[in-house]
């Protein structure tokens, strides 16, 4: 299992997905051509009905995210992996090509990734970083180098601009500030250092 942990803290990280998003991707919504993944389910949890896969939180969060080359490698590996759980598994295989699934390829319980994160996170000094937080590290990346509110949106699967903004908001006092600075450089190689007319 720990190639499809791997898997899934990569996904949050690198492509900005939801815990239940990466729960219920298989292979076959991996573009292996082009470099894509549909994200067209999620898997949830009520305690009447337990695990299940539904819809995305929202609507937008339906989307088809272009793939790093790292996380692409990543993804190839961990095919090769489930082919060999696969072959020493034999007749008790059940998956159906999980991503992320138990040694017999069965879809994990909704939240199995992110309580393994939490130990692997405070083993490794990083006490209280949650599985979401790698979510919110992936947009804050993203926005602190200049990527557009809308482009991030677009692959947070949030419905609006407006969401990311308020949620990253932090990552564009930064931005701001940055702004500023670069303001003050061209006034200074203008030769007009305070800025006067």
């Amino acid at each position: 299992p720990n190639m499809c942990y791997r898997a899934a803290l990569l996904l949050a990280l690198l492509c900005g997905l939801r815990l239940g998003e990466v729960g219920a991707l298989r292979l076959s919504d991996v573009d292996w051509v082009h470099g894509t993944i549909d994200i067209s389910h999620a898997l949830k949890y009520t305690p009447q009905a337990g695990s299940f896969e539904g819809a995305p939180k929202s609507e937008a969060g339906e989307r088809l995210i272009s793939l790093p080359a790292s996380m692409m490698a990543v993804l190839h590996e961990t095919r090769e992996y489930q082919r060999d759980a696969k072959a020493w598994a034999g007749d008790v295989w059940v998956g159906e090509g999980w991503i992320v699934h138990a040694w017999n390829g069965a879809q994990l319980h909704h939240d199995t990734p992110s309580k393994w994160f939490r130990r692997f996170a405070d083993a490794h000094g990083f006490e209280g970083v949650r599985f979401h937080d790698l979510r919110h590290t992936h947009a804050t990346i993203l926005l602190a180098n200049n990527i557009d509110a809308v482009a991030v949106a677009t692959r947070l699967g949030h419905s609006d601009a407006t969401v990311t903004l308020q949620t990253y908001a932090h990552a564009l006092r930064r931005r701001d500030e940055d702004a500023a600075r670069a303001i003050q450089a061209l006034l200074d190689s203008a030769g007009n250092p305070e800025g006067k007319n």
